[in-house]
């Protein structure tokens, strides 16, 4: 799971530059150029974001369950 978050902190980084670049080189006034790599740069941002903290939080919830399923029964899901 390590894994997909360093791809989707790279995604982000991508989306990150994508949004910056018609500032860094000079594109800006080339309105629809610009306004596409925006509008693109934040959606990639904003996707990776999201596949981050949903693989965080799915990892910590099945943690947290198998913690409690594991103290009221016994059971362990890793063991499977």
């Amino acid at each position: 799971m390590k894994s997909l978050i360093y791809w989707m902190t790279f995604q982000m980084a991508v989306g990150i530059w994508l949004f910056i670049s018609p500032f860094v080189l000079g594109y800006k006034q080339e309105t629809a150029v610009a306004a596409n790599n925006m509008l693109f740069g934040a959606t990639v941002v904003l996707f990776g974001l999201g596949v981050s903290l949903y693989a965080y939080y799915r990892d910590e919830l099945h943690r947290s369950l198998d913690e409690a399923l594991h103290l009221h029964t016994g059971f362990s899901l890793r063991k499977l």
